[in-house]
Parts: C-alpha cells; sequence; structure tokens
C-alpha cells in the first residue's frame, strides 16, 4: 500500500510540472480582414473597393488579421504544425501585368522574412484563390502582390455577380473614387489598417488614431500637433 500511494504522488507531481499545450480544433473559423483595393491608371477611373479576404487554421487558430493596399497579414498559432488556408479575392486589383498570364504570385512573408517560392495558389475557384500555408508554433504569415513598376492599370479577375457578396463591401466614395477614412472604418477595415488619400502615390497625409479607436487621415504638420495632443503614435 506504502508503495502504490508513493506512486501515485510521484504521477502526480509529474502532472503538475508537465506543461499544459492548448488543444486546437482540427479546423478553426473563417475570419476576415477588410482591406482597400485600387485600380491605380485605370481608363476609365475606377473608384476603390474594401475587399474581404478570408482565413482559417488547420490544427491552430487565427489571433489576429490585418490586409492593407495589396497585402495581407496573420499571427497564427499551433501547438505542433499547422496550415493556413487563405481565401484572396480574385476581383481585387491584384497586377498590373500587361499580359495577365497564369502565374501571377504573391511574395510570401513568415515573421517578416520573405522566402522562396512565392506563394502558389493551392485551388482557384470562381470567386478566390486559396493558399495553404504550413507553419510551426507561433508564426507572422504576409503576403504582397508584386507590380511592375510601371504606370499601367491595376486589375482583377472578372468573376460572377455571384462572388461580390463574399468579396467586396458595398461602401460609399468620394467624388475622386477614395473611400473616407470613416467608411473605411464602417466597413470593417481596422483603424491601423485605413488608408489616406492616393495610398503610397501621396505622402501629404498621415494616418493618425485616436485614443477611442477613430481614425484619421490628416496633413504632416497636423500629424504632429495631434500626437502630441492625444499622446499616440501613427501606425507603421
Amino acid at each position: 500500500m506504502a508503495g502504490d500511494r508513493k506512486s501515485i504522488i510521484a504521477l502526480a507531481a509529474m502532472l503538475l510540472v508537465l506543461p499544459i499545450l492548448p488543444v486546437y480544433a482540427s479546423e478553426s473559423e473563417w475570419k476576415t480582414a477588410y482591406g482597400v483595393g485600387r485600380f491605380l491608371y485605370s481608363d476609365p477611373p475606377r473608384p476603390d473597393q474594401v475587399f474581404k479576404i478570408h482565413a482559417r487554421a488547420i490544427n491552430g487558430a487565427v489571433e489576429e488579421l490585418h490586409a492593407g493596399e495589396s497585402w495581407f497579414s496573420a499571427n497564427v498559432t499551433s501547438a505542433h504544425d499547422g496550415i493556413l488556408e487563405i481565401r484572396y479575392p480574385r476581383n481585387y486589383p491584384y497586377t498590373n501585368e500587361f499580359i495577365n498570364e497564369p502565374g501571377v504570385q504573391p511574395l510570401l512573408f513568415v515573421n517578416g522574412m520573405e522566402t522562396l517560392p512565392e506563394a502558389t495558389p493551392a485551388e482557384v475557384t470562381d470567386c478566390f484563390f486559396v493558399f495553404s500555408i504550413p507553419f510551426s508554433e507561433s508564426a507572422e504569415i504576409g503576403l504582397a502582390w508584386p507590380y511592375l513598376a510601371v504606370a499601367e492599370p491595376h486589375y482583377g479577375d472578372d468573376v460572377p455577380d455571384s462572388c461580390t457578396p463574399e468579396t467586396i463591401v458595398n461602401v460609399p466614395t468620394r467624388k475622386d473614387g477614395t473611400i473616407s477614412p470613416l467608411q473605411q472604418f464602417k466597413a470593417g477595415v481596422k483603424a491601423e489598417d485605413v488608408l489616406c488619400g492616393d495610398g503610397y502615390l501621396n505622402n501629404e497625409y498621415r494616418l493618425v488614431v485616436h485614443p477611442d479607436g477613430k481614425p484619421f487621415c490628416v496633413t504632416r504638420s497636423s500629424a504632429t500637433e495631434l500626437i502630441q495632443r492625444w499622446g499616440v503614435t501613427i501606425p507603421a
């Protein structure tokens, strides 16, 4: 009996020091990131649109999603090895190649480092490019669409009208075709991912997020004043 009690005590002590690993469902729920897509250099001009990019983890969890002009990122975790599935809208303006031949692929980043080869879709549906990206434990995975350094129209693929509810948020635009910071925010774009003005073509405006979470696009001089007044920083 004494020996049995010692064995039980020893087993209990071992269980106390063993790490408790999180248990993940085989497939997590789909989560959605909202990001602005711009049809630059289109003739006639096309307004900006807010797109839906969906992601889920297999044998893991999606902790956070972000999307911006031509890029997407996800923070994911797994007890061991997992797979991040991403559904990227085909109608997103992802290229400005003169002739859109099959094979245009986004750059793949893992923990901030570009990896080779690029991300290749595991599947192409009527509405989405579907990517399956393996990862281990905790990782930040990003996709970025490359564009030619020429003033050629940015465009996506023609998709059936039935894809619209799954890929685009209906949001009002301004006369110049851009979407105001507040309308982006209301459409689901995270405050720190809001696009100001002409995006990377125009550095006149800076994004500043109010302490209450609302985004504002202001001139550089105003940004400096607001940062000091509100005690905030400009999103990276």
